[in-house]
């Protein structure tokens, strides 16, 4: 909220600080049009937007059914699609980052897409791009926006962006998407990313997109240096210009609240275990930590003693073990000795396809873990302990094109024991986000007498006899999960969960 209230006295202070000469310095030219957009200046004169015309701090610009293209005096490239207004609020910049630059603009409506300039790299509040539902800033960056009846939708192209207003601030990477659901409504992560809009070419010039690079003379450029460019993001939710989800009954196909988990779980009362996933919606507290899930298949409600993510927690997937009680749909209560989850947006089937283009494999390097937990049943008395959170190390490679993976996760320790999975020679399954496999535990080091722990083999707890269960998220596979569960002859079933990353994929 104190950065929030920041950026809105930086703005108010600039605007107050713009003088009548200010309106007259060029910030830029068009460098490409189709249609018939206009320009209202300053001094409310209005005259045709051409290539090459000059624009000045204190223009409005109107696509009506056009498009245009800006370049602006610090490099920065401006996409504008059809029905937009886009207003250049304030815009300087000496030709070097001196504290002196600003670059204040605003979209009114409609959809654009932007490479940004210097301005912003090195003093980010000096970029910002308003909007009448949230201010979107920059670390260097090419985003694309797309804002109709105030509903905001931002999809990162490459870099990082930060969306704020009074409801807070959220930042997204490459291939991440936050939706506004409308004025008063706090940013959310979304599925639905946000588009440049494209129209059938005419047959007698060049094709041009608002996702579109150009070169002065008008001709495109590929962007291919994005991962939301080579691999488009698609999802369960609404369109463009309609509602961008996040927001809790805003509409009929609102699936942008749904979230997937994985989880395992170990009944209080008898030892009883359970694993598999979940889809449904979650309660968060004032951290973004999760102290419930609602399963829509099962109707039954997970409240958590402790919530989820204080373990690890990024815009694709929040970590988490605690106790606590499911409740369904009768009311009936049973407590849980300990809950594993791990829970975020599930890859979409169509992009695990895409990315079968890729030839190279993919390693995903332990990012976060649980801390393993030994349950046991003494006598029907039913025990826990639990290892050290962030301990595990290891990874995941995986050959999206020939379905092939392994992994292998080393450290994980619980009750003077230290083990060592790995899985190899596994496969996925074309375009399913969720996975099972085999592995072989070994114990690597123990206290006697458990040094035998696993001397009779220590086999999968998971369904089907599995020893890991896992799953992608994020829009491109950002993330993976990891969930195991193995038995042990001398400290009872062992369980964990592991968050795992891998480098944005070119």
């Amino acid at each position: 909220m104190f950065i929030l209230k920041t950026l809105k006295i930086s703005f108010v202070a600039a605007c107050m600080l713009v003088s009548p000469l200010t309106f007259a310095k060029s910030v830029g030219t068009v460098t490409f049009k189709t249609g018939n957009p206009t320009i209202t200046h300053a001094d409310k004169t209005t005259s045709a937007a051409e290539k090459n015309t000059v624009l000045n701090a204190g223009d409005t610009i109107d696509t009506g059914n056009g498009r245009l293209q800006l370049s602006l005096i610090d490099g920065g490239k401006v996409s504008l699609q059809p029905n937009t207004v886009y207003k250049i609020n304030k815009y300087e910049f000496s030709g070097k980052e001196d504290g002196s630059e600003y670059a204040f603009t605003e979209l009114v409506k409609g959809g654009l897409r932007t490479v940004s300039g210097l301005i912003g790299h090195k003093n980010r509040d000096r970029y910002q791009l308003k909007t009448a539902v949230a201010t979107i800033g920059i670390r260097g960056t090419e985003f694309t926006v797309n804002f109709y009846n105030n509903q905001l939708l931002m999809t990162t192209n490459h870099g990082s962006v930060d969306v704020c207003n009074q409801g807070g601030c959220l930042n997204a990477l490459s291939g991440i998407t936050i939706g506004v659901a409308g004025i008063g409504a706090a940013p959310k992560f979304s599925k639905t990313a946000a588009v440049a809009a494209v129209t059938p070419p005419a047959t007698t010039k060049l094709a041009f997109a608002a996702n579109d690079r150009i070169t002065d003379t008008g001709t495109p450029l590929v962007i291919a240096n994005s991962v939301a460019a080579m691999i488009p993001v698609t999802g369960p939710g609404n369109n463009p210009g309609t509602d961008p989800g996040n927001n809790p009954g805003a509409g009929d196909d609102d699936d942008d609240d749904i979230y997937d988990a994985l989880f395992v779980l170990t009944q209080e009362s008898n030892g009883l275990h359970d694993n598999g996933t979940l889809s449904g919606s979650v309660v968060l507290d004032t951290n973004n930590r999760i102290t419930e899930i609602l399963d829509d298949n099962s109707q039954v409600n997970y409240s958590f003693n402790n919530a989820l993510g204080d373990v690890y927690q990024d815009q694709y997937v929040t970590l988490g073990l605690s106790s606590g009680v499911a409740t369904n749909s009768l009311n009936v209560s049973t407590n849980l000795i300990d809950f594993q989850g791990i829970v975020g947006q599930f890859t979409d089937s169509s992009n695990l396809l895409n990315l079968a283009s890729l030839t190279t494999p993919v390693t995903y390097n332990v990012l976060g873990s649980t801390g393993a937990t030994a349950v046991t049943n003494t006598l029907g008395i039913i025990s826990a302990t639990t290892g050290s959170s962030n301990a595990v190390t290891g990874n995941l490679t995986v050959n999206f094109n020939t379905l092939a993976f392994g992994y292998n996760l080393n450290n994980i320790a619980v009750s003077n024991n230290t083990f060592s999975i790995t899985g190899s020679g596994l496969s996925l399954t074309a375009g399913n986000s969720t996975f099972n496999a085999t592995g072989t535990v070994t114990e690597t080091s123990g206290a006697l007498p458990n040094l035998l722990t696993c001397l009779l083999s220590c086999t999968g707890n998971l369904s089907g006899g599995n020893v890991v269960q896992g799953a992608f998220f994020g829009p491109n596979a950002e993330r993976a999960g990891l969930q195991y569960s193995f038995t042990t002859t001398t400290i009872g079933n062992v369980t964990g969960s592991v968050v795992l990353g891998a480098p944005p994929i070119q």
